[in-house]
C-alpha cells in the first residue's frame, strides 16, 4: 500500500488550510509530551466532535504505544478529545480528521534515553502507519506536520527539552515524521504543500461555507445551529437544502444578509451565541444523580462531557456498562468515591 503525502508547515491555521485545500483524508501531528519526570503515558488527542474512525484509530494506536514503550495510558484509554478552549485543540479544530500524537514524557529521564535510540523511533512511526493503513484506504492524501517547527509567527520554538540530552522534543518529531513518509510512500515524491489562499480568510479563522461545501467546518455549522438555535440538522458535513434553509433563517433572526452563505459576520454569531445578548442561553443539566440503567438526555449529556474529557463512550443516552465504568475511572482521577453514581459531587466536575 502507497500514499500521497502532503509535509505540512508555516502556522497550524495555514497546516489546516493546506490540508484541506488539498483533500487530505487525515492529518496527523507527531509530538511528544513533557510535565515533570516521573508521568510516563501514552496520549492521542482528537477534538470534537469526533468521527468513529478517529476514536478507533487514536484508541488503536495508543494502545500501540503502551505496548511498545509501557507506561500507561492517559485519560483512561489513551484518547483524550478535546472541546473549543482546551490547550492545543486550536492545532487541529479545522480538519476533519486529525490526529496530536504524544507517545511519551521526553521530561521522564527513562523514556528520554528509551526514544533516543533511531530504531525506537522508528517502530513509532511504525506503530503511527500500520494503523493508518489499517483505516484509511490505500493512495489515500495524508497529511503529516512536524509539532513545534517551521512556525512562522515562532520560528525558534523547538518544544520541550529531552531529558538529560541535547536535543529538543521537535528533533525527535521530525525523524518520526521523515520515518513516516518513507513508511507511506515507498519512496515516492512527496506532494507540495498548496500556496496559502489568495483570497482573505475570515478573521474568524474560518473559510466561508456555503450550498455545496462539504467537510468539518459544514459539520460546525450544523452542530452550531443544533446546539444552540434549536435546529434538528443531520450534522453529516453535507451543506445541503436543510442546512441551507437553516442557515437563512438563522440569518434573518439575526439580522444579518440572509443569503445562506456563512461568512465572517454569520460565523461571528454563530460562534458567540450570547453576543449581545441576543442568542439563546444554553440549559445546563439539572445535576440529578443518574447510575446504571439510567437513560435519557441527561446520560447523553454524562457521556457527551465524558469524552470531552478524553473517555471513549458512546454518546446513545443508555447508562450501561461502559459508562459506569469511564464514570469510576473519572471518579478515581479526580479523587472522588468511585461509585460509578453520578451525583452532585461527579457534575461539580464534569461540567
Amino acid at each position: 500500500m502507497t500514499y500521497r503525502v502532503i509535509n505540512l508547515k508555516g502556522d497550524y491555521s495555514s497546516r489546516e488550510y493546506a490540508a484541506n485545500t488539498a483533500g487530505a483524508a487525515m492529518v496527523w501531528h507527531q509530538h511528544f509530551n513533557s510535565f515533570n519526570d516521573t508521568v510516563s503515558y501514552a496520549l492521542v488527542e482528537i477534538a470534537y466532535p469526533v468521527s468513529d474512525r478517529e476514536m478507533a484509530v487514536a484508541t488503536e494506536i495508543a494502545k500501540g504505544y503502551n505496548a511498545l514503550i509501557g507506561g500507561g495510558l492517559g485519560s483512561g484509554d489513551g484518547v483524550k478529545v478535546l472541546s473549543d478552549g482546551d490547550r492545543a485543540e486550536y492545532i487541529i479544530d479545522g480538519n476533519k480528521e486529525a490526529y496530536i500524537s504524544e507517545p511519551l514524557f521526553v521530561s521522564n529521564p527513562l523514556q528520554a534515553a528509551w526514544v533516543m535510540n533511531p530504531e525506537n523511533l522508528k517502530a513509532i512511526a511504525k506503530v503511527n502507519v500500520d494503523v493508518i493503513k489499517k483505516y484509511y484506504p490505500d493512495g489515500s492524501l495524508i497529511a503529516l506536520s512536524v509539532g513545534h517547527k517551521y512556525k512562522v509567527s515562532s520560528p525558534n520554538d523547538r518544544g520541550a527539552a529531552v531529558a538529560g540530552q541535547a536535543v529538543m522534543e521537535a528533533d525527535l518529531n521530525e525523524i518520526v515524521i521523515n520515518y513516516m513518509i518513507e513508511m507511506l510512500t515507498d519512496g515516492s515524491v512527496v506532494t507540495p504543500v498548496p500556496a496559502k489562499p489568495t483570497t482573505p480568510v475570515p478573521t474568524t479563522g474560518r473559510p466561508i461555507v456555503k450550498k455545496g461545501s462539504t467537510g468539518q467546518y459544514v459539520k460546525d455549522v450544523q452542530w452550531l445551529l443544533n446546539t444552540y438555535f434549536g435546529q434538528r440538522l443531520t450534522v453529516d458535513g453535507i451543506f445541503g437544502t436543510a442546512t441551507y434553509n437553516a442557515v437563512v433563517a438563522f440569518q434573518k433572526k439575526y439580522g444579518l444578509v440572509p443569503d445562506g452563505i456563512v461568512g465572517q459576520k454569520t460565523w461571528t454569531k454563530l460562534l458567540d451565541p450570547h453576543l449581545n445578548g441576543q442568542a439563546p442561553t444554553p440549559t445546563k443539566p439539572i445535576p440529578v444523580t443518574i447510575k446504571l440503567g439510567s437513560s435519557g438526555t441527561v446520560v447523553r449529556t454524562l457521556q457527551t462531557a465524558l469524552r470531552s474529557h478524553g473517555y471513549s463512550v458512546t454518546v446513545d443516552g443508555i447508562f450501561g456498562p461502559r459508562t459506569k465504568n469511564a464514570v469510576i475511572r473519572f471518579q478515581k482521577a479526580r479523587g472522588l468515591a468511585a461509585d460509578g453514581i453520578v451525583g452532585p459531587k461527579t457534575w461539580a466536575k464534569l461540567l
